[in-house]
């Protein structure tokens, strides 16, 4: 996360890209609704030269035009592309310079009353030329795995001559992508299911969980969401390919339902927890390639309230697995 520090006597460099980005991340972030956005993602800025390096929003779990069914959590340079359009007409197929998540700051005011928001922004370059006559109003659209989203920006190309943002090795932005993840977002108890119940208030929650050990190495486990103020530890364990992965907040927190997600099954306001790895060169992993055994989860009091299973047991279907950054190399 890039961090800007302000003095009351003094003014961001806003000619400096990252600060440009951070200013970007607080100014989408502190979206009320999303008709203050004309209804669609955030192109900044609206307006810029071909060739001019720009950011767009492209997904959030706290910005209300994204909503439930349109958020996404495995977006990097891996799979996303961008369309330039105008009146219909593709203009230019765009890859960017860099995909990363902006976080709002713990201490801030959104923080109080939303569960880890942040925002995923994509960095891009305009091409150096376009068949359209400028000036011109075009539309950027999302494309994930080359598949159109329907999610689009509004972006004004008002003439020639710009010049893409000059990066340097300590600035620029590809350092702030993610690493390769396995992503997990609790699941909802059903009828004759097993899951998280949104009434339970979770103290503590931990597991096994077990990895391809051929393709990835190195656990770290990191809070998200509804755990963000949690200390996470991961733990490895023999045989390799195993790690345990211990979640615990003393003051407790709820997983509510999220009804907008396709199949109604999610609970919490998007991934709860993110285990990174080191992935091995010119190797890939799939959701289905990882196991969670032995959940067991505790409210503040340290009170099970999971079944009590046995050593072993395949506990996988309390979440929904998503990888990121997963694309052999």
């Amino acid at each position: 996360m890039v961090t800007v520090s302000v003095s009351k006597f003094s003014k961001p460099d806003l000619r400096n890209p990252l600060i440009r980005l951070s200013v970007l991340v607080v100014f989408i972030l502190g979206a009320c609704s999303p008709t203050q956005w004309g209804g669609a993602p955030v192109v900044w800025p609206k307006a810029a030269r071909l060739g001019d390096t720009v950011a767009m929003s492209i997904s959030s779990n706290h910005v209300p035009f994204f909503g439930a069914a349109l958020e996404r959590y495995n977006l990097s340079e891996d799979n996303v592309t961008l369309e330039i359009t105008n009146g219909g007409a593709l203009l230019a197929t765009v890859a960017p310079r860099a995909v990363f998540d902006g976080l709002s700051a713990p201490t801030s005011l959104k923080n109080q009353v939303a569960a880890g928001p942040y925002l995923t922004i994509a960095v891009f370059d305009l091409p150096a030329s376009l068949p359209i006559s400028l000036p011109a109003a075009t539309t950027v659209g999302l494309l994930i795995d080359g598949v159109v989203t329907g999610i689009n920006g509004k972006l004004d190309i008002l003439d020639t001559g710009g010049s893409p943002a000059a990066f340097t090795s300590e600035s620029g932005p590809d350092g702030l992508g993610p690493r390769s993840a396995l992503r997990l977002q609790g699941r909802a108890a059903g009828t004759g299911v097993d899951g998280f119940d949104p009434a339970w208030e979770i103290g503590a929650l931990e597991f096994r969980l077990e990895y391809p050990s051929g393709s990835v190495s190195e656990p770290d486990a990191f809070p998200g969401t509804e755990a963000s103020r949690a200390l996470v530890f991961a733990s490895a364990e023999d045989p390799p390919g195993s790690v345990r992965v211990l979640v615990t907040d003393p003051r407790g927190f709820i997983l509510p339902s999220a009804p907008g997600y396709p199949g109604g099954d999610r609970v919490g306001e998007g991934p709860l927890l993110d285990v990174a790895f080191a992935k091995a060169p010119g190797q890939g992993f799939e959701a289905e390639d990882f196991t969670i055994r032995d959940l067991k989860v505790f409210d503040p009091d340290g009170v099970l309230l999971t079944p009590i299973f046995s050593p072993g047991t395949d506990t996988t279907h309390y979440f929904a697995r998503i990888v990121r950054k997963n694309l052999a190399e």
